[in-house]
């Protein structure tokens, strides 16, 4: 003899962590600004309702690049003026209940700026030889060669 026994099974849902995949080294110019889309690189099987920010920057970076959220899932970096190196930055994803996060390498090159030239004059009488001191600053600290045009003599 056998029994048949109808029995109902109930799996109730677990929530599952969202997940940030390795992100890539960013890598930027300096005195320039860039939007980095992180969407590709979090999933979370449970939800499309995460919360995507940024938790710190390193040091000397953090002074000298700012790093913020522009949207739900962009990271926008302004770097600052003729400063390049490297640093990390921290990014947390969270579907409100559990969060993933991932430090995210930052390269930030070096780029040469042009030479500048301080303000400059004199006062001379017709003529009159004069000396006029020129002085040129270059913030890359390459060596400079300043010549005149032939115009000039």
């Amino acid at each position: 003899a056998s029994v048949t026994v109808t029995v109902q099974i109930s799996v109730g849902p677990v929530n599952d962590h969202p997940e940030i995949d390795s992100i890539p080294d960013i890598v930027m110019d300096e005195d320039s600004e860039l939007f980095f889309d992180l969407s590709t690189y979090i999933n979370d099987v449970d939800s499309d309702e995460i919360l995507v920010s940024m938790d710190n920057s390193s040091s000397p970076m953090n002074d000298y690049v700012d790093v913020y959220m522009d949207g739900p899932d962009t990271l926008r970096l302004i770097a600052y003026d003729n400063w390049n190196g490297t640093g990390t930055v921290t990014i947390i994803a969270d579907d409100g209940e559990l969060s993933d996060t991932e430090e995210i390498n930052v390269i930030v090159n070096p780029v040469n700026d042009l030479p500048v030239f301080e303000t400059f004059s004199t006062l001379v009488n017709v003529g009159s030889e004069f000396h006029v001191p020129i002085q040129v600053y270059d913030i890359d600290m390459d060596s400079l060669v300043v010549s005149f045009h032939d115009s000039w003599t």
